[in-house]
């Protein structure tokens, strides 16, 4: 399965975070970039970015995690048009669907958003009123792996990829490969696009300490595992050192 790192600012600069993942990764094709620190800082954080990737065959999506009002958001949708996104992730809040539906018609790159949603009514009205391009079901709040099939079916009855939304424990990463091994591709050119799994590069005990076996990248890829259940085995020892009560 694909891979996309993603890439924050809160232990280094950008530029120098991909500096250092080129040095070890052979292949990396996709790279989401998390912004919303303010127009300027995003702008300027995009341009060093770009200086670090010129001449690689490197797929951009962004993401504000709503940080912004609409006519930031579309200020920004603006200028990022250059980059050729993959996505433009949670331009608004998530409550704000005509806000998405404003800047889904006034911009050229998809747009992304759904992991604030928690139940299939929730996506049934972001899809009725046209609201995004992809939608991104966070496995670990969504409802689960049935919930997940759910939306996906949805989804797909509207026209709409889908992307999950992958963050937190070494688990629901797990269960969040099962998922995307399964879904179809939601067109069918004859290079259609599949969905690709978020690794967050930030350090966090629960994802490699909490497995025995951790998933491992091989070259910007994952393996599905054939094992039984989410294909995985708890540190239980992990589990130990972290408990509260």
């Amino acid at each position: 399965m694909q891979l996309v790192f993603i890439v924050s600012k809160e232990k280094m600069r950008p530029q120098d975070y991909l500096k250092k993942l080129f040095l070890i990764m052979k292949t990396v094709l996709i790279i989401k970039i998390k912004l919303g620190f303010g127009l300027e800082d995003d702008l300027k954080c995009m341009k060093s970015i770009s200086k670090v990737l010129e001449g690689k065959n490197v797929t951009l999506m962004v993401d504000t995690n709503h940080a912004y009002g609409r006519s930031e958001a579309l200020h920004l949708g603006y200028a990022l048009s250059e980059y050729n996104l993959r996505w433009y992730e949670e331009p608004v809040v998530p409550e704000d669907i005509n806000g998405y539906v404003e800047l889904r018609s006034k911009l050229t790159m998809p747009i992304a958003g759904g992991e604030n949603e928690h139940t299939l009514f929730g996506y049934k009205s972001l899809f009725e009123n046209g609201a995004v391009d992809i939608a991104q079901p966070d496995i670990g709040s969504c409802g689960g792996i049935t919930a997940a099939k759910h939306i996906i079916a949805l989804a797909h009855s509207f026209g709409v990829e889908v992307n999950p939304h992958v963050w937190g424990s070494a688990i629901a990463q797990a269960a969040s490969i099962q998922v995307i091994a399964s879904i179809p591709n939601t067109h069918h050119s004859i290079f259609a696009r599949s969905p690709i799994l978020e690794y967050d590069q930030s350090s966090h005990p629960f994802r490699r300490e909490l497995l025995n076996q951790p998933i491992e990248l091989n070259n910007g890829m994952v393996d599905v595992s054939s094992k039984s259940g989410l294909g995985i085995e708890v540190n239980l020892t992990t589990i130990k050192k972290y408990k509260t009560n």
